[in-house]
């Protein structure tokens, strides 16, 4: 399936609420076979559960965290999204206890969670290491085809 477009048809809005089933659909489509995201999913990560869990993790954070941002990439003449991206804005110093928290694997159980626990473990540990808690725009997930990004709501 190809992908193109031409630019001039290409429309970047917010996300909505609304669109948390479709981002869900264009990320694990998008990362299908990207080794990052089968560290972060590890075993049967397309199933519909996992993508619901991941759609209402997306939410919770979207909905709790104030300096974070989703901007959406549609095809113009249909609204067809076709990427998106998140972006968490930093723009003071933040608490240790802050940027030091750590997001429970809500997706997986057994040797699947210690598997991605493990991995987000990591990708923790040397943000916390480069940046601590300077302000920074920390968290780049762009899915869309057209490299448009943004802010939301």
């Amino acid at each position: 399936m190809s992908h193109r477009t031409n630019p001039a048809t290409l429309v970047v809005r917010r996300a909505l609420e609304t669109d948390i089933d479709r981002l869900m659909e264009v990320q694990f489509s998008a990362f299908e076979n990207d080794p990052y995201h089968e560290a972060l999913f590890p075993g049967p990560h397309h199933s519909l559960l996992v993508r619901k869990t991941a759609g209402e993790r997306t939410l919770e954070s979207w909905r709790n965290t104030a300096v974070q941002d989703i901007m959406v990439c549609t095809r113009g003449q249909t609204g067809e999204i076709l990427g998106f991206a998140t972006w968490n804005f930093y723009l003071r110093e933040r608490p240790r206890e802050e940027w030091e928290k750590m997001f429970p694997i809500t997706w997986a159980e057994g040797e699947e969670k210690r598997q991605a626990e493990a991995f987000l473990g990591a990708t923790a540990r040397m943000r916390m290491k480069i940046w601590e808690g300077r302000p920074y725009i920390c968290k780049f997930w762009a899915e869309c085809f057209s490299k448009h990004a943004g802010s939301m709501r």
